[in-house]
């Protein structure tokens, strides 16, 4: 895991080290392990490396061929290296090496660009081709690491994260207000190629680019997975299960010890029951331990960690104080203002994580492969009317099923099952946004670009979203899981992780498990009133019971709205939102805006109106052009990070 920069100067100018080495000092996070670049004429390469695998200087990068035609710099890791090398060896290859940066290189010398199939994985890569004159920048299939690059005249730069293409090239420094009001109103980030920076763009999931010495740009795929077969499958549970250890038996491949984020939930706690199974040593666990006794799950944790021989359990206490700062930081980390869910949470574990391990194990992606969320309620009471006929699915027993899915108190059927069900699909329709809308200036709404309805929750009934399945809820699924809402979940993984110089790998994102997932009917996800029914009977015997059958789903929450309520911390949102600096951007209607705070403080916690979403929203935003747009991006800002939080280890 580490950080990538380059620039290429298409006109035949000569890159100096000045601009690399800024670039990489905004990525020290990324990489403290060590710093490079590499430049000869008009093209540069910087890296910044975090020690996994091959911790010997062999594994250094930029890494360029024996023969010198290709350069590499790579952030990621190849999980199946050991058996890509395995198979080159035999094709006559040599290494001197025994990581899987060199793997790369020999892989896209024997095989082009067709060796981006056969990696299982998660990467950021760029290669330089001396001969050929071209680059090629590739992200890995599900875009669990980011690559982002700039091109404007006849310079081509790229980056791990926009503040290094800011670095070196300030001029950059110009937001996207379409992303920006799209934003506003609720609408995922992180959906496609677009970042809150007009001329910074994302590499494509999936996808590489080539830039050629001429000008012309290359875009192609490598991944073809394509949805749609929904065939019922006798072994479906045993596949799974296979796939799933298999997937956390790769993932624990490192040089360096690999550790694990429990949060007591479904998810987390496989990934850790199986890596424990398969580890040399007690696994070292980081979970969150909160006075809230209403988002607590440390009960359930220490359930999941619960031999001392093969778990080694660290409980994480953050708190309220100093919130305003850590936002600030979570900000700084991810280049963009951002959704408020999990943030806190996971910024007070990586902090931990960092002083014992480089590498934890994370549950992201389960849930949107296998339908985790209240939300997939309705999609799957749709597909209950048309296989079983409206009148079973709507008798008495059928909505009692449907509202088990919540893990709410069930109580009288007809009214808690249409706030569970038909809310949702409101919200996407529109709802919260066009309660958001209220807060926006008029003028600054005027000329904007259409809102992007595939980056909305729910939003998967509209005929202009993708619909490839045949079932409503694969089709929900799909949209969640490609972009409306993993890729921001990704994003935070990645900027949460590395902020603190800790690799995060998912094992349910391998990309065999996610192609069999989704190749599955949608009663393979939701099936007698449970959520992700897969999972839980593909988990017996793995997981405790009480956690395999739990309904409750938390999520690694913090109390964020209660925080958020705190004197000093309400004080400091409204004041900075107050600030003639903030109205005068044009963005927010200075009435509404003035308002907000207080309508935060009157609003009912876990009201229907996201008063503290929205708060959240229009602080991070107004964080993120101070620190982004308004002034030059300096390097001191990579040093921000909160109060270590209260870490105590359960022996």
């Amino acid at each position: 895991m580490c950080g990538i920069a380059g620039i290429w100067f298409r006109d035949g100018r000569p890159v100096e080290e000045g601009p690399l080495r800024g670039m990489n000092a905004m990525l020290a996070h990324r990489g403290p392990d060590g710093d490079r670049v590499l430049a000869e004429g008009p093209v540069g390469f910087g890296h910044r490396r975090l020690g996994i695998l091959d911790l010997s200087r062999n594994g250094d990068q930029p890494m360029a061929s024996g023969d010198g035609r290709f350069w590499v710099t790579f952030n990621g890791e190849i999980h199946n290296y050991v058996e890509l090398r395995d198979a080159l060896v035999a094709l006559g290859r040599r290494f001197r090496s025994t990581g899987d940066s060199e793997v790369i290189l020999g892989a896209f010398e024997e095989w082009g660009s067709g060796c981006f199939a056969r990696f299982n994985g998660m990467w950021a890569i760029a290669i330089w081709d001396r001969r050929d004159r071209e680059l090629t920048l590739c992200r890995d299939r599900f875009g669990i690491k980011p690559l982002c690059y700039s091109a404007r005249g006849a310079r081509i730069a790229f980056a791990s994260e926009p503040k290094a293409i800011l670095r070196a090239f300030p001029e950059e420094r110009e937001a996207d207000m379409d992303e920006v009001h799209a934003f506003v109103l609720g609408v995922s980030p992180d959906r496609g190629t677009a970042t809150f920076f007009r001329n910074i763009r994302s590499v494509p999931p999936g996808k590489y680019l080539v830039f050629c010495e001429g000008g012309a740009v290359r875009e192609a795929g490598y991944w073809d997975f394509e949805p749609g077969r929904e065939e019922p499958d006798a072994r479906a549970e045993e596949k799974f299960r296979h796939l799933l250890t298999d997937s956390v038996r790769l993932r624990l491949r490192s040089d360096v010890p690999v550790a694990a984020l429990l949060s007591g939930g479904l998810d987390s706690s496989a990934v850790t029951r199986l890596a424990a199974g398969m580890a040399n040593e007690p696994i070292q666990c980081f979970s969150l331990r909160l006075r809230e006794a209403d988002h607590d799950e440390s009960r359930f944790s220490a359930m999941a960690a619960d031999d001392p021989a093969r778990f080694r359990i660290h409980w994480v206490e953050p708190g309220p104080g100093g919130m305003p700062e850590t936002m600030r930081g979570i900000t700084w980390h991810h280049d963009a203002p951002m959704p408020m869910r999990g943030r806190c949470g996971m910024w007070a574990l990586y902090g931990a994580v960092r002083e014992r391990a480089k590498v934890a194990l994370i549950g992201e992606g389960g849930d949107e492969m296998l339908a985790g969320y209240d939300r997939f309620l309705f999609p799957h009471l749709l597909d209950q009317w048309r296989d079983r006929g409206l009148a079973r699915a709507l008798s008495p027993r059928g909505l009692r099923e449907a509202v088990a899915l919540t893990g709410l108190d069930p109580g009288p059927w007809w009214f808690t099952w249409p706030s569970v069900s038909f809310m949702p699909l409101a919200l996407g329709a529109g709802l919260e946004m066009g309660f958001a809308h209220r807060f926006v200036h008029p003028d600054f709404r005027r000329g904007r670009r259409p809102i992007e309805w595939d980056g909305v929750l729910n939003a998967w009934l509209r005929r202009d979203v993708p619909r490839p399945f045949r079932s409503h809820l694969n089709n929900a699924l799909w949209l969640e899981f490609r972009t409306a809402g993993l890729p921001e979940l990704l994003h935070a993984a990645d900027a949460m992780s590395m902020a603190f110089s800790v690799e995060a790998r998912p094992p349910f994102l391998d990309h065999r498990l996610v192609e069999f997932c989704f190749s599955l009917p949608h009663d393979e996800k939701i099936r007698d009133g449970w959520t992700k029914s897969l999972l839980r009977r593909s988990t017996d015997g793995i997981l405790p019971e009480a956690i395999r059958w739990r309904r409750d789903k938390k999520g690694m929450p913090t109390p964020n709205s209660a925080w958020m309520r705190r004197d000093e911390n309400l004080g400091a949102f409204r004041d900075l939102l107050g600030e003639p600096r903030t109205l005068g951007r044009g963005i927010f209607e200075p009435r509404q805006l003035a308002g907000v705070c207080d309508d935060f403080l009157r609003g009912r916690p876990g009201s229907i109106l996201p008063y503290d979403r929205l708060l959240w929203h229009f602080v991070t935003l107004e964080m993120w052009f101070r620190m982004f747009i308004d002034a030059p991006v300096a390097p001191e800002g990579a040093g921000i990070h909160p109060v270590a939080p209260k870490t105590h280890a359960a022996i």
